[in-house]
């Protein structure tokens, strides 16, 4: 992590003007800053490699640098690690312990940096409150090093066999990014939904399934595809892709380096569909987890349950001569619906963004009910009694009032909370989503027979705590996944 930035000075020469900027926490360091300290490491790794623990290396980065170690929260691994390693680059170390200073107390942190700057070139603080951290960086004329503080622990996630940074999730040991969500060289995606397969990659690669998904929505892209359960070696990473259950082709994503093994869920549901690959859990040290119905509240209705619910309310309409509307995401809600409703009731009709959907999974074997594209003839006159599968955007518009009386449907996960549906001004909610639920979340996390717990999009301050007291390290992680929102509108979901 040291001297990454620029190489100190020979002795007996000035000391150089450039230092690196401070490292604080992965998301406020420059991308090709995080980068250039993974490819330094390598290098410098691998120029070690038979010599002994006690011989400098060669070129002698920190020679003639003295770094001050601050350690107001001990750890042995921290201060072996970091003293040995400014060692071996060829510098000199000063360790304190909060017994050794009055670190904000008879001092201010901000004297204390000052102080400091004036006889050290590099101060790495290990420290219990993140505002310590910050005024040590503010003050501070020399680079400042996150040791650890209550928020973040940045240099242990470099280390990690995965790392999150401001592009997604990213896997230092292959070079490559997991659902990334802007520009990078070479990007493994779960599946296709708009939030985690995004345009602008170099390369992509993804299950066979998810493929003709990818390229309907994004056009022609360096796609490489790969099974289930299929092992590729990329860089130093042991990667292949599990059946995530989401929607057809998704798939989590499993990372293995120097047998340690993460993975990364994606999007997933526990409960099985007929439609998509069922989930499979995969043991792991670290689940990457979506939390996006975190809450208890969130319990789906059994599929048998669902199916007579849609049927029922379908027949009902159509006997009343009221066209059944239902509004559901354009990739895996829409035909995970087509497969539950009976189709001898009547006339199923679709909107565009479905349909088009629906012709790249039929070309891909899967088997759904004949269905007609709306077009501007179709009208309820044309097809009384239909049942109408709409993007959710296009409910309550021109489009869906061309089929005159109606009933208006929902089908989310959000159908749980008491007025979500009014605000969709729908006349009737079905609980059904393709993530899982409060229960499918929980018995796939402990199906992993992870420790270490990373929760993503969804209710994850409520779900790090719930994992948090049931003894699992659970941490938080930001990104730019969205679930399923029911304010979405991008595609519908596509």
């Amino acid at each position: 992590m040291l001297g990454v930035w620029g190489r100190a000075p020979s002795l007996g020469q000035p000391k150089a003007k450039r230092y690196m900027t401070h490292f604080l926490d992965i998301h406020t360091t420059p991308q090709p800053d995080l980068h250039k300290i993974i490819s330094n490491a390598r290098m410098m790794k691998d120029a070690r490699n038979g010599m002994s623990k006690g011989t400098l290396d060669e070129d002698q980065p920190l020679a003639g640098q003295m770094v001050a170690l601050i350690f107001e929260k001990p750890s042995t691994r921290t201060r072996v690690s970091f003293d040995v390693g400014v060692r071996q680059m060829g510098g000199q170390t000063l360790v304190l312990s909060g017994a050794d200073m009055q670190l904000g107390h008879g001092e201010t942190i901000a004297d204390t940096a000052r102080v400091l700057s004036r006889y050290v070139d590099l101060i790495m603080i290990r420290t219990f409150e993140e505002q310590t951290l910050l005024d040590m960086a503010e003050h501070a004329s020399v680079p400042v090093i996150n040791g650890l503080t209550n928020r973040t622990h940045p240099c242990q996630i470099m280390a990690d066999v995965l790392t999150f940074t401001d592009r997604g999730i990213y896997c230092p040991a292959g070079d490559f990014y997991i659902d990334p969500w802007k520009p990078v060289d070479r990007a493994l995606i779960t599946h296709g939904h708009s939030d985690h397969a995004r345009s602008g990659m170099g390369r992509y690669l993804a299950t066979t399934g998810t493929a003709p998904v990818m390229q309907h929505r994004l056009g022609e892209i360096a796609l490489e595809t790969v099974e289930y359960a299929q092992t590729q070696k990329i860089g130093d990473a042991l990667v292949s892709f599990h059946p995530a259950g989401h929607v057809p082709g998704s798939a989590q994503i499993r990372v293995e380096v120097k047998g340690e093994v993460w993975v990364v869920s994606g999007d997933y549901k526990t409960v099985a569909d007929g439609l998509s690959e069922p989930f499979e859990p995969v043991k792991c040290h670290a689940f990457i987890t979506e939390c996006t119905f975190g809450l208890p509240i969130f319990k789906w209705t059994p599929q048998d349950i669902l199916t007579g619910q849609i049927n029922d309310w379908w027949v009902t309409n159509a006997a009343a001569g009221r066209t059944s509307i239902l509004g559901a995401y354009a990739l895996g809600k829409a035909q995970r619906l087509l497969t539950t409703v009976n189709p001898d009731i009547g006339p199923i009709l679709t909107h565009g963004a479905i349909e088009n959907t629906n012709v790249v999974l039929r070309n891909q074997g899967v088997t759904l009910p004949d269905t007609t594209l709306v077009t501007q003839d179709i009208t309820n006159k044309t097809h009384p009694g239909a049942l109408v599968l709409a993007t959710p955007s296009a409910l309550g518009t021109t489009w869906a009032r061309r089929f005159g009386p109606a009933s208006t449907a929902f089908a989310s996960g959000w159908m749980a909370l008491r007025g979500v549906r009014r605000r969709r001004a729908a006349d009737r909610g079905f609980v059904v989503s393709d993530h899982a639920d409060w229960e499918g979340l929980n018995s796939a996390i402990e199906a992993t027979q992870a420790t270490k717990i990373f929760a993503t999009h969804g209710y994850t301050d409520v779900f790090q705590r719930w994992l948090s007291g049931r003894g699992y390290d659970a941490h938080i992680v930001s990104t730019d996944y969205q679930g399923e929102g029911f304010d979405q509108t991008e595609e519908d979901a596509t």
